[in-house]
């Protein structure tokens, strides 16, 4: 980590320790630690002496610069964030090259926005996450669409100023949602999964109070545990730990099996635990904390658990079946499988989840994948999201420009659109879509038109360009949404090429295949993912 990370992590960190050691936060974190911990009478856990300490959601924030737009932009923009946008843009270019700031903005071709983002707790080096963009100048500034954010830095706010190296970088095309029902603000719109993580943010154990002995206790069990080196004790207060490979996808659940493991690890005490935890682990109507101490245990609690699988509860079957997956048996597998499958089942989409958490065996894979094909959209598109985390592979997929890809899911016999609008800028086509026959479609802003009406079964898509209205391209194509798609956001061809594509952006993409399904232009079910931030 660069000095300048560790100097901001350094204080966030420092907070935290603040908050777990002392005063209400020690309450907090006393009362997260017991509920995890399973029965007081089965011995004391790494909970009730420490706390783990990961950074929160973090609010950032910095200045950028939105170029490539058609006009729509603006010179306007406050002194202060010119001289910084014109240190920061001359950083980044080499030798003798400088960049023409006040150029590029009188142009109309640029705009200067704010930049903001929430950095999801306990993100870790190298992830993406979503970053809105709002233009400066409310008065000139008509639209980002179509632009493009320039590398910009991003800072916990109230530090976007301050001379250290930044924590995070964001850049990438601005998507401007155009399907809410109110008017749609063209000055301010989202980079999805345009912000990186530079920096790793430190996790630590904090015991509550100091002790080489203990330090050293903890560590040993947690590296018994999950493997060498996940934690590394740096004073009698602190342990540091570096988050499995396996657990990246669940770290909450890491965090608290790292506090609901046992300090005594006799062989007898451990199978009077197993015993205990899985008999109340049945009988509990919250499972939960059950799961997370037996998973913590790890592989000894495997065999009593595997008697679980015949209850006649079904949740009991599937916290049983999850708490053994996670630890790798193939008999917990199986068992999500059988509830996954099971169409009758009111917990299908909680056994999908669990399959895909449980790690990337060739079985969970095979599993998903057939699950694509399932008549209830719901799990067949809750089996394609975890199967994109688990082996992405296993997706027929196409990059369509800007970032964002296609994918066709073909074995359903419901044909739908699925469009995503956090993170992951992508559309998802679930059965054979095709657009209907004999019809003819223009986009709610008039620059976009497809016509079905030819008698070969083509279609042709043209394209007005938005500010000038000369045509950019009129391209033939099938009737296949997916080649639509491909010839839609594909790039415009230069004078010496030949047919090539529109040029849409992503924003006006999901708009016009919105409004082809709701018009009947295509025969299919239209579904958008919650924009950033919204958790609907």
């Amino acid at each position: 980590m660069t000095p300048g990370g560790r100097v901001l992590w350094g204080l966030l960190i420092a907070v935290l320790v603040v908050l777990c050691c002392g005063g209400c936060g020690q309450r907090d974190s006393s009362r997260s630690s017991q509920s995890l911990a399973g029965p007081r009478d089965l011995g004391q856990t790494i909970g009730h002496v420490a706390k783990a300490v990961y950074p929160q959601a973090l609010p950032l924030e910095g200045y950028g610069l939105v170029g490539g737009l058609p006009g729509t932009g603006s010179a306007e923009c406050p002194p202060g964030v010119r001289a910084y946008l014109r240190r920061y843009a001359q950083s980044q270019v080499s030798g003798s090259q400088s960049v023409d700031l006040d150029g590029l903005l009188i142009s109309r071709q640029a705009a200067v926005v704010y930049v903001e983002a929430v950095l999801p707790p306990a993100s870790l080096k190298g992830e993406r996450f979503d970053v809105k963009v709002t233009a400066f100048s409310r008065a000139e500034t008509t639209s980002l669409e179509g632009g493009w954010l320039f590398t910009g830095e991003l800072n916990p706010k109230g530090l976007a100023a301050v001379p250290v190296r930044s924590l995070a970088l964001a850049e990438g095309p601005v998507y401007v949602d155009r399907l809410s029902s109110s008017a749609v603000d063209r000055r301010a719109g989202y980079v999805l999964g345009g912000g990186r993580l530079l920096e790793q943010p430190q996790v630590l154990v904090i015991l509550r109070n100091p002790d080489f002995r203990t330090a050293s206790l903890v560590r040993n069990l947690i590296n018994e545990r999950f493997g060498p080196d996940t934690a590394r004790a740096l004073s009698p207060t602190q342990i540091e730990l570096q988050v499995p490979l396996a657990t990246r996808q669940r770290r909450s659940r890491f965090f608290a099996m790292v506090e609901a493991i046992y300090l005594d690890q006799t062989p007898e005490v451990i199978q009077d635990r197993v015993t205990t935890l899985v008999r109340t682990l049945a009988a509990a109507a919250d499972k939960t904390p059950h799961e997370v101490a037996l998973e913590a245990i790890g592989p000894a609690s495997l065999a009593k658990l595997e008697g679980l699988l015949q209850s006649p509860d079904e949740q009991t079957r599937l916290a049983a079946a999850r708490c053994m997956a996670n630890q790798g048996s193939l008999r917990g597998l199986q068992a999500l499988v059988r509830i996954a499958f099971d169409s009758t089942s009111p917990r299908r989409d909680q056994a999908v989840k669990a399959l895909a958490v449980s790690g990337r065996s060739p079985e969970a894979v095979s599993a998903l994948v057939g699950l694509l094909a399932d008549p209830h959209m719901e799990v067949s598109l809750t089996a394609y999201e975890e199967l994109l985390k688990v082996d992405p592979r296993a997706v027929s997929s196409a990059p369509i420009g800007g970032g964002a890809f296609l994918d066709e899911i073909p074995g359903r016999a419901g044909r739908a659109i699925v469009t995503f609008r956090s993170v992951r800028p992508r559309v998802a086509l679930f059965g054979q879509v095709t657009c209907r026959p004999g019809r003819l479609l223009e986009s709610t802003d008039g620059t976009i038109t497809l016509d079905s009406r030819a008698s070969d079964a083509s279609l042709l898509a043209t394209r007005r360009h938005p500010v000038r209205r000369s045509v950019i391209g009129r391209v033939r194509c099938s009737a296949k949404v997916h080649d639509l798609i491909q010839v839609l956001c594909g790039e415009p061809p230069s004078e010496a090429q030949g047919q090539g594509g529109l040029g849409v952006s992503y924003s006006g993409l999901v708009s016009l295949l919105k409004q082809a399904c709701d018009s009947g232009f295509v025969d299919a079910d239209f579904w958008a993912g919650p924009l950033p931030g919204s958790g609907q």
